[in-house]
């Protein structure tokens, strides 16, 4: 494992590669967490189009956000985009 001076002495195009992995494996180790996960945020983000009349208030990555910090393993950004892979049409009202 990389201590933290080592992962920021790092390129950016090295840190998204090796970010890109660690988020695969994560959803392959805890994909029921992810499971889980990616159901909450589709029952929100259904509730909350119907409630603003189609429109979200905020962000996939902001309603993401919210709901990872209930589960221990999951981040938001990886939700996010697990979420918009799962459901395309939804996955357009991100912003």
């Amino acid at each position: 494992m990389k201590t933290f001076k080592q992962y920021a002495e790092q390129s950016v195009d090295e840190r998204l590669w090796y970010d890109q992995i660690a988020g695969f494996f994560k959803r392959k180790l805890y994909s029921k967490d992810f499971e889980d996960a990616v159901k909450t945020l589709h029952d929100v983000i259904i509730r909350k189009q119907k409630e603003n009349k189609g429109k979200l208030a905020h962000s996939i990555e902001y309603y993401a956000s919210a709901i990872a910090k209930t589960y221990a393993n999951v981040e938001g950004g990886d939700l996010a985009d697990l979420y918009v892979e799962i459901f395309p049409s939804n996955g357009k009202a991100r912003t």
